[in-house]
């Protein structure tokens, strides 16, 4: 079993059973996503991607007139450029084992927020990727809300 983070601190003490690894790193960073795609080839398998990494942008969040080029580099960066990539690399393993693509979403994806509208755009991109992906590949894919939850995000 095969988990990424950010950060090993999320794991320190978590009680994993052997054989679980943990690979940390930043989705956006290329070598990062190298590192994840070695780990997976080394087990020889992938039945599951989860995308859940994720940022809501500039803080305190902006309305869209507000919002610039660097602002929707960052955030299109995390939550659509690194999933899209990260798939695309381990797409031969998943579809070896028919496996399960899963991208976290949100309902700001299909809502419209003041001030959410570059995270809303972000993950609406995200589902469409996602379920595309599942069009063209014959995987199983889905893009799940999974409603109001307490994060570090």
């Amino acid at each position: 079993m095969l988990f990424r983070s950010r950060s090993a601190e999320r794991f320190a003490g978590a009680g994993l059973p052997d054989g679980v690894q943990v690979v940390v790193g930043d989705l956006t960073d290329a070598d990062h996503r190298a590192d994840l795609a070695a780990a997976v080839e080394a087990h020889g398998r992938l039945d599951l991607l989860v995308h859940n990494a994720s940022t809501l942008g500039p803080l305190p969040m902006r309305t869209l007139a507000d919002v610039d080029q660097a602002d929707l580099q960052q955030v299109w960066r995390t939550n659509v450029g690194g999933p899209l990539v990260l798939t695309n690399a381990l797409l031969p393993w998943l579809r070896a084992a028919d496996g399960v693509l899963v991208s976290v979403s949100s309902d700001a994806a299909v809502a419209h927020y003041a001030t959410w509208g570059l995270y809303g755009a972000s993950k609406a991109a995200l589902d469409h990727l996602t379920l595309t992906h599942a069009a063209e590949t014959g995987l199983t894919a889905y893009a799940v809300d999974p409603g109001d939850m307490r994060t570090a995000m």
